[in-house]
Protein backbone atom coordinates (compact mmCIF):
# COMPACT_ATOMS: atom_id res chain seq x y z
CA UNK A 1 0.00 0.00 0.00
CA UNK A 2 1.45 3.48 -0.93
CA UNK A 3 3.22 5.28 2.19
CA UNK A 4 1.33 8.76 1.48
CA UNK A 5 -2.55 7.15 1.04
CA UNK A 6 -3.64 9.81 3.54
CA UNK A 7 -2.67 12.35 0.95
CA UNK A 8 -4.63 11.25 -2.45
CA UNK A 9 -7.77 12.42 -2.85
CA UNK A 10 -10.65 10.97 -2.54
CA UNK A 11 -13.05 9.96 -5.16
CA UNK A 12 -16.05 11.12 -5.53
CA UNK A 13 -19.24 9.05 -5.45
CA UNK A 14 -20.78 10.37 -8.19
CA UNK A 15 -17.86 8.87 -10.26
CA UNK A 16 -19.13 5.72 -9.81
CA UNK A 17 -22.92 5.85 -11.39
CA UNK A 18 -23.05 5.79 -14.64
CA UNK A 19 -26.62 8.43 -15.48
CA UNK A 20 -29.36 7.18 -17.74
CA UNK A 21 -28.55 7.77 -21.51
CA UNK A 22 -29.78 7.01 -24.91
CA UNK A 23 -28.08 4.15 -26.76
CA UNK A 24 -25.81 6.04 -29.12
CA UNK A 25 -24.91 8.26 -25.36
CA UNK A 26 -24.47 4.74 -23.44
CA UNK A 27 -21.86 3.50 -26.47
CA UNK A 28 -19.76 6.49 -26.57
CA UNK A 29 -19.47 6.67 -23.11
CA UNK A 30 -18.51 2.72 -22.76
CA UNK A 31 -15.76 3.54 -25.45
CA UNK A 32 -14.39 6.13 -23.70
CA UNK A 33 -13.68 4.35 -20.64
CA UNK A 34 -12.30 1.42 -22.44
CA UNK A 35 -9.85 3.77 -23.65
CA UNK A 36 -8.77 4.88 -20.43
CA UNK A 37 -8.53 1.58 -18.73
CA UNK A 38 -4.97 1.16 -16.37
CA UNK A 39 -2.23 -0.60 -17.72
CA UNK A 40 0.06 -1.44 -14.67
CA UNK A 41 3.40 -0.28 -15.05
CA UNK A 42 4.63 -0.91 -11.34
CA UNK A 43 5.15 -4.68 -10.24
CA UNK A 44 3.28 -3.98 -7.55
CA UNK A 45 -0.08 -3.12 -9.29
CA UNK A 46 0.01 -5.80 -11.50
CA UNK A 47 -2.84 -7.78 -9.88
CA UNK A 48 -5.25 -5.17 -8.87
CA UNK A 49 -5.18 -3.64 -12.33
CA UNK A 50 -5.62 -7.36 -13.37
CA UNK A 51 -8.74 -7.68 -11.35
CA UNK A 52 -9.88 -4.25 -13.21
CA UNK A 53 -9.00 -5.24 -16.24
CA UNK A 54 -11.40 -8.31 -15.91
CA UNK A 55 -14.48 -6.07 -15.09
CA UNK A 56 -13.47 -3.93 -18.03
CA UNK A 57 -13.05 -7.29 -20.63
CA UNK A 58 -16.88 -7.96 -19.41
CA UNK A 59 -17.58 -4.18 -20.32
CA UNK A 60 -16.56 -4.46 -23.66
CA UNK A 61 -18.64 -7.72 -24.17
CA UNK A 62 -21.84 -6.18 -23.12
CA UNK A 63 -20.92 -3.05 -25.42
CA UNK A 64 -20.66 -5.17 -28.66
CA UNK A 65 -23.74 -7.55 -27.32
CA UNK A 66 -25.86 -3.68 -27.46
CA UNK A 67 -23.97 -2.57 -30.92
CA UNK A 68 -24.81 -6.45 -32.31
CA UNK A 69 -28.39 -5.74 -30.63
CA UNK A 70 -28.60 -2.67 -32.52
CA UNK A 71 -27.82 -3.05 -35.75
CA UNK A 72 -29.99 -5.90 -36.06
CA UNK A 73 -33.00 -3.72 -34.86
CA UNK A 74 -31.98 -1.30 -37.43
CA UNK A 75 -31.84 -3.80 -40.22
CA UNK A 76 -35.71 -5.22 -39.22
CA UNK A 77 -36.50 -1.39 -39.35
CA UNK A 78 -35.36 -1.15 -42.76
CA UNK A 79 -36.64 -4.24 -44.28
CA UNK A 80 -39.94 -3.05 -42.77
CA UNK A 81 -40.19 0.22 -44.32
CA UNK A 82 -39.49 -1.81 -47.62
CA UNK A 83 -42.73 -3.79 -47.02
CA UNK A 84 -45.07 -0.86 -47.55
CA UNK A 85 -47.65 -3.09 -48.55
CA UNK A 86 -47.53 -5.14 -45.33
CA UNK A 87 -48.94 -2.12 -43.10
CA UNK A 88 -52.33 -2.50 -44.03
CA UNK A 89 -52.20 -6.51 -43.22
CA UNK A 90 -49.93 -5.06 -39.51
CA UNK A 91 -53.36 -3.00 -38.67
CA UNK A 92 -55.77 -5.99 -39.88
CA UNK A 93 -53.91 -8.18 -37.45
CA UNK A 94 -53.45 -5.78 -34.82
CA UNK A 95 -57.10 -5.17 -34.99
CA UNK A 96 -58.31 -8.83 -34.68
CA UNK A 97 -56.40 -9.76 -32.05
CA UNK A 98 -57.94 -6.61 -30.18
CA UNK A 99 -61.44 -7.61 -30.91
CA UNK A 100 -60.70 -11.29 -29.62
CA UNK A 101 -59.10 -9.55 -26.80
CA UNK A 102 -62.43 -7.04 -26.25
CA UNK A 103 -64.92 -10.34 -26.53
CA UNK A 104 -63.15 -11.82 -23.84
CA UNK A 105 -62.67 -8.81 -21.48
CA UNK A 106 -66.63 -8.42 -22.02
CA UNK A 107 -67.05 -12.01 -20.23
CA UNK A 108 -64.56 -11.16 -17.28
CA UNK A 109 -65.43 -7.83 -16.71
CA UNK A 110 -68.67 -9.33 -15.23
CA UNK A 111 -67.98 -12.12 -13.61
CA UNK A 112 -70.09 -14.32 -15.70
CA UNK A 113 -67.50 -16.78 -17.39
CA UNK A 114 -64.30 -17.87 -15.62
CA UNK A 115 -63.24 -19.43 -18.66
CA UNK A 116 -63.02 -16.76 -20.42
CA UNK A 117 -60.20 -15.22 -17.69
CA UNK A 118 -58.39 -18.64 -18.35
CA UNK A 119 -57.97 -17.85 -21.65
CA UNK A 120 -56.87 -14.67 -21.37
CA UNK A 121 -53.86 -15.91 -19.04
CA UNK A 122 -53.33 -18.29 -21.37
CA UNK A 123 -53.59 -16.72 -24.93
CA UNK A 124 -52.54 -12.94 -23.79
CA UNK A 125 -51.19 -12.46 -20.82
CA UNK A 126 -49.65 -8.87 -21.16
CA UNK A 127 -52.80 -8.24 -23.46
CA UNK A 128 -51.67 -6.84 -27.08
CA UNK A 129 -48.06 -6.36 -26.00
CA UNK A 130 -46.59 -8.26 -28.94
CA UNK A 131 -48.34 -6.18 -31.63
CA UNK A 132 -45.55 -3.53 -30.60
CA UNK A 133 -42.60 -5.86 -31.66
CA UNK A 134 -41.15 -5.55 -35.10
CA UNK A 135 -43.09 -7.76 -37.62
CA UNK A 136 -41.45 -10.58 -37.54
CA UNK A 137 -41.10 -11.25 -34.25
CA UNK A 138 -45.13 -10.18 -33.99
CA UNK A 139 -45.81 -12.88 -36.87
CA UNK A 140 -44.07 -15.74 -34.37
CA UNK A 141 -45.55 -14.47 -31.64
CA UNK A 142 -49.07 -14.71 -32.73
CA UNK A 143 -48.44 -18.47 -34.47
CA UNK A 144 -46.90 -19.66 -31.03
CA UNK A 145 -50.09 -18.67 -29.42
CA UNK A 146 -52.18 -20.23 -32.15
CA UNK A 147 -50.58 -22.83 -32.05
CA UNK A 148 -51.18 -23.91 -28.56
CA UNK A 149 -54.99 -22.88 -29.72
CA UNK A 150 -54.46 -26.07 -31.61
CA UNK A 151 -52.43 -28.15 -29.04
CA UNK A 152 -54.88 -27.40 -25.91
CA UNK A 153 -58.02 -27.69 -28.54
CA UNK A 154 -58.88 -23.95 -27.16
CA UNK A 155 -60.78 -23.03 -30.37
CA UNK A 156 -64.14 -24.49 -29.19
CA UNK A 157 -64.14 -22.44 -25.75
CA UNK A 158 -62.53 -19.59 -28.34
CA UNK A 159 -65.67 -19.58 -30.36
CA UNK A 160 -68.48 -19.98 -27.82
CA UNK A 161 -67.07 -16.76 -26.18
CA UNK A 162 -65.59 -14.96 -28.40
CA UNK A 163 -67.98 -15.58 -31.45
CA UNK A 164 -66.26 -17.77 -34.38
CA UNK A 165 -66.12 -14.75 -36.43
CA UNK A 166 -63.42 -13.56 -34.55
CA UNK A 167 -61.14 -16.57 -33.94
CA UNK A 168 -61.44 -16.69 -37.91
CA UNK A 169 -60.68 -13.01 -38.15
CA UNK A 170 -57.15 -13.55 -36.17
CA UNK A 171 -56.36 -16.68 -38.12
CA UNK A 172 -57.22 -15.28 -41.93
CA UNK A 173 -54.98 -11.75 -41.28
CA UNK A 174 -52.17 -14.09 -39.43
CA UNK A 175 -52.03 -15.98 -42.63
CA UNK A 176 -52.56 -12.89 -44.71
CA UNK A 177 -49.76 -11.16 -42.98
CA UNK A 178 -47.49 -14.30 -42.81
CA UNK A 179 -47.63 -14.63 -46.73
CA UNK A 180 -46.79 -10.61 -47.15
CA UNK A 181 -44.06 -11.09 -44.70
CA UNK A 182 -42.73 -14.19 -46.26
CA UNK A 183 -43.17 -16.63 -43.87
CA UNK A 184 -45.67 -19.25 -45.24
CA UNK A 185 -45.58 -23.40 -45.67
CA UNK A 186 -42.35 -24.65 -43.63
CA UNK A 187 -40.19 -21.64 -43.86
CA UNK A 188 -39.48 -21.11 -40.01
CA UNK A 189 -40.12 -17.47 -39.09
CA UNK A 190 -37.01 -15.07 -38.45
CA UNK A 191 -36.05 -15.01 -34.80
CA UNK A 192 -37.40 -12.20 -32.60
CA UNK A 193 -35.31 -9.03 -32.25
CA UNK A 194 -32.79 -8.43 -29.79
CA UNK A 195 -34.00 -6.21 -26.64
CA UNK A 196 -31.76 -3.09 -27.24
CA UNK A 197 -33.17 -2.05 -23.93
CA UNK A 198 -31.74 -4.97 -22.00
CA UNK A 199 -28.97 -4.70 -23.64
CA UNK A 200 -27.96 -1.20 -23.01
CA UNK A 201 -29.09 -2.47 -19.12
CA UNK A 202 -26.25 -5.07 -19.33
CA UNK A 203 -24.05 -2.02 -20.24
CA UNK A 204 -25.21 0.14 -17.55
CA UNK A 205 -24.39 -2.65 -15.04
CA UNK A 206 -21.21 -3.41 -16.46
CA UNK A 207 -20.23 0.21 -16.49
CA UNK A 208 -20.94 0.18 -12.30
CA UNK A 209 -19.39 -2.94 -11.23
CA UNK A 210 -16.44 -1.74 -13.89
CA UNK A 211 -16.23 1.86 -11.76
CA UNK A 212 -16.94 -0.31 -8.60
CA UNK A 213 -13.19 -2.34 -8.75
CA UNK A 214 -11.50 0.94 -9.79
CA UNK A 215 -12.62 2.24 -6.53
CA UNK A 216 -11.68 -1.07 -5.05
CA UNK A 217 -8.26 -1.14 -6.46
CA UNK A 218 -7.97 2.81 -5.48
CA UNK A 219 -6.24 2.61 -1.83
CA UNK A 220 -4.10 -0.81 -3.04
CA UNK A 221 -2.17 0.77 -6.01
CA UNK A 222 0.91 2.76 -6.14
CA UNK A 223 -0.02 6.73 -6.81
CA UNK A 224 0.93 7.17 -10.49
CA UNK A 225 -1.85 4.13 -10.53
CA UNK A 226 -4.46 5.88 -8.78
CA UNK A 227 -4.33 9.05 -10.90
CA UNK A 228 -4.62 6.83 -13.90
CA UNK A 229 -7.60 5.42 -12.04
CA UNK A 230 -9.01 9.18 -11.53
CA UNK A 231 -8.97 9.10 -15.19
CA UNK A 232 -10.29 6.44 -16.00
CA UNK A 233 -13.52 7.21 -13.84
CA UNK A 234 -13.36 10.86 -15.56
CA UNK A 235 -15.82 9.43 -18.35
CA UNK A 236 -18.55 8.97 -15.95
CA UNK A 237 -18.38 12.53 -14.16
CA UNK A 238 -18.67 14.28 -17.33
CA UNK A 239 -21.58 12.13 -18.18
CA UNK A 240 -23.22 12.58 -15.15
CA UNK A 241 -22.13 16.58 -15.82
CA UNK A 242 -23.72 16.55 -19.46
CA UNK A 243 -26.81 14.52 -18.10
CA UNK A 244 -27.83 16.85 -15.85
CA UNK A 245 -28.71 19.58 -18.09
CA UNK A 246 -29.82 17.95 -21.34
CA UNK A 247 -31.73 15.32 -22.18
CA UNK A 248 -30.19 11.64 -22.64
CA UNK A 249 -30.03 12.25 -26.40
CA UNK A 250 -28.07 15.14 -26.12
CA UNK A 251 -26.47 14.30 -23.34
CA UNK A 252 -23.07 13.03 -24.82
CA UNK A 253 -21.10 12.02 -27.86
CA UNK A 254 -22.85 9.96 -29.82
CA UNK A 255 -21.83 6.24 -31.00
CA UNK A 256 -23.28 3.56 -32.86
CA UNK A 257 -23.51 -0.10 -33.56
CA UNK A 258 -20.37 0.33 -35.90
CA UNK A 259 -17.97 2.67 -33.81
CA UNK A 260 -14.76 0.95 -32.94
CA UNK A 261 -14.31 -0.31 -29.12
CA UNK A 262 -11.40 -0.64 -28.05
CA UNK A 263 -9.88 -4.03 -26.80
CA UNK A 264 -8.52 -4.76 -23.31
CA UNK A 265 -5.44 -6.54 -23.72
CA UNK A 266 -3.45 -8.80 -20.54
CA UNK A 267 -1.12 -6.01 -19.94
Amino acid sequence: MPTDILDRPELDGAVLRAPILDAPSTVALAVKLLARVPAPRDARDRDALARVRSKARTLRAAVLELQRAWAARDDAERREKGRTKVRPLDLASDAAWASLLARLEAWSGIGAEARAAELMALLLPTRLDFTRLALPAQWAVQQQKLDLVEAEGLARDLERLAGAAFLRAVRDTHEALGVALGMRGDAPPEPPIADVLQAMRAVHRAIGAYALRLADVYDDVSDEAAAAIRMALAPIAEARAAAATRPPSEAGEAGGPDTPVPDVDDA
